[in-house]
């Protein structure tokens, strides 16, 4: 049965709030342009940290779930880079009773990455992905079964360290980390792409007006 979450009724309904979840050994802070990209266009906000390799990934999910827990407004969307927006997908498979919202995700391999899985074969790489290399490297089953819009974002610049030393598909169009058909899902709303690598993502002013656009018409 799935859990509905407890909201206590504030003046703060009227305001659109959205979560911002970083990726895989990235601090809260590397949300901080997105962020305020949305505070200047009316959204409250919020960013997310969750230890997102030292433990096992489906225990963070807590993090995020009391997080949302606490928020009061009937207006709630996510945007999650990389990691995050498959810890978002988790959330909302499990919890469909949060309020309304849209989700936007950056960089999100939801049908596994394949450098996490070359990455797996040595023990530094397993290391290095820690309570994530499940969740990482095969992405989520279901891999998307909420009712709210699902946005999707992709880098194309093919200029990144993972994938150069780990990247075995030749012709794949990807971001330096994730390609774009790992960020593909039949149900997603819409895509859009940005000669732009993984991490550069989140700072890219396009992108950023981009997540801003596709939250504000929801």
């Amino acid at each position: 049965m799935p859990r509905r979450l407890k909201r206590e009724a504030t003046k703060s309904e009227s305001v659109p709030f959205v979560f911002l979840l970083h990726g895989l050994l990235m601090p809260a802070a590397s949300m901080i342009p997105l962020e305020r990209g949305l505070q200047q266009a009316g959204f409250a906000t919020r960013r997310v940290s969750y230890p997102s390799r030292v433990r096992p990934w489906q225990k963070s999910i807590e993090v995020l779930r009391r997080e949302v827990e606490e928020c009061a407004s009937d207006r709630i969307h996510f945007v999650g880079h990389s990691m995050g927006g498959l810890m978002v997908t988790a959330l909302l498979n499990d919890t469909p009773m949060i309020a309304s919202g849209s989700v936007v995700t950056i960089g999100t391999p939801f049908n596994g990455s394949s450098v996490a899985r070359n990455m797996l074969k040595y023990s530094p790489g397993r290391w290095f992905l820690g309570g994530a290399e499940s969740l990482l490297a095969s992405g989520l089953q279901p891999r998307w079964s909420d009712s709210r819009a699902l946005h999707v974002i992709a880098g194309t610049s093919g200029i990144g360290l993972p994938r150069m030393l780990f990247g075995k598909e030749s012709g794949a169009v990807h971001d330096g980390v994730v390609s774009v058909d790992e960020c593909t899902l039949e149900v997603m709303a819409s895509m859009d792409t940005f000669s732009c690598n993984h991490t550069l993502l989140l700072v890219n002013q396009a992108v950023i007006e981009r997540v801003v656009v596709l939250l504000k018409d929801r």
